[in-house]
């Protein structure tokens, strides 16, 4: 019986699992990122202007978390770019 080929089946089974969740993980990033600067845009009130931008940016903080995972894996997964609107 041949245990190596189950092994990297296993291995290879566990990389597809990751890279589904870790591309789940930067889907939500984004749309929290989308929501959040949305309601800092909106605001007249500065002070929630200003909460809204920061939630804004730790959700780009929270993406660059994840890509970095994706780097430090063994999982090759395409950078997942915001759009230019959504920055604006």
């Amino acid at each position: 019986m041949d245990y190596g080929k189950s092994e990297d089946n296993m291995d290879n089974n566990l990389n597809k699992r990751l890279k589904k969740a870790l591309e789940a993980a930067l889907k939500l990033e984004d749309k929290g990122y989308s929501y959040y600067i949305d309601i800092a845009q909106k605001a007249k009130n500065p002070l929630t202007k200003n909460l809204f931008a920061a939630l804004a940016e730790q959700e780009l903080q929270h993406k660059k978390r994840i890509n970095e995972l994706y780097k430090e894996s063994s999982v090759d997964i395409p950078e997942i770019t915001l759009t230019e609107e959504l920055l604006e």
